[in-house]
């Protein structure tokens, strides 16, 4: 990889993680805030136990975790944890407070 373009990969990984969460919204519906903090909860307890960041343990839940068997349920996992970095505008006042 050359050096020019080692900035932009994390640029690149954040869209994608945003891209998860609009993903997560639009297919979840009513059902976003609830899976979204159902998620949060099994996240934090990784995160916790590991003492990682909320995306190091998301990615760790997707790695390893048996019940994690679709490309949906990640997108929901990683989604949450985008959520506890940066909640959207709507969820702010709502989910997390």
């Amino acid at each position: 990889m050359n050096r020019r373009s080692e900035p932009a990969r994390p640029v690149q990984i954040t869209a994608k993680l945003y891209e998860m969460r609009d993903g997560a919204k639009l297919l979840l519906g009513d059902r976003y805030r609830e899976e979204m903090w159902r998620l949060r909860m099994v996240i934090e307890a990784v995160q916790k136990r590991l003492d990682i960041s909320s995306i190091a343990a998301a990615t760790k839940i997707c790695e390893s975790a048996p019940t994690v068997s679709d490309g949906f349920e990640v997108i929901c996992i990683m989604a949450a944890a985008v959520e506890m970095v940066e909640p959207s505008a709507a969820e702010q006042e709502n989910l997390y407070a």
